[in-house]
């Protein structure tokens, strides 16, 4: 299978399941299959206003995190083996774009 069709084939298996909790404040709301092997997961924040959180903040806090996760977690493998690039895009719980966060096969740890 190539990368291509492994982000369609996540995208559609995200998708089926349907809206999810992640945890107590962020919803998976679905998932897209982009040009140049990108699968962008789109979350809602279901407590939080873009007026309360800013974009730069987002970055500063979660995307440490995420980076992490994309290095070290076997389930991200996949994407680490296929040069995946992964765009979380948050919202806020009005649906209000608050910013995406991209992590791909620049971070990797060397």
């Amino acid at each position: 299978m190539s990368p291509e069709d492994r982000v369609r084939a996540m995208a559609d298996q995200i998708n089926k399941q349907g809206s999810i909790m992640v945890d107590t404040s962020t919803r998976l709301e679905a998932a897209e299959a982009l040009p140049n092997r990108t699968l962008l997961y789109n979350y809602s924040l279901i407590s939080k206003t873009s007026s309360e959180i800013s974009a730069e903040a987002l970055n500063r806090i979660v995307r440490p995190d995420i980076v992490k996760k994309y290095n070290i977690l076997p389930e991200m493998k996949v994407f680490r083996d296929n040069g995946i690039t992964v765009i979380y895009r948050y919202r806020d719980k009005a649906g209000q774009l608050i910013g995406d966060i991209s992590v791909g096969p620049s971070d990797l740890v060397k």
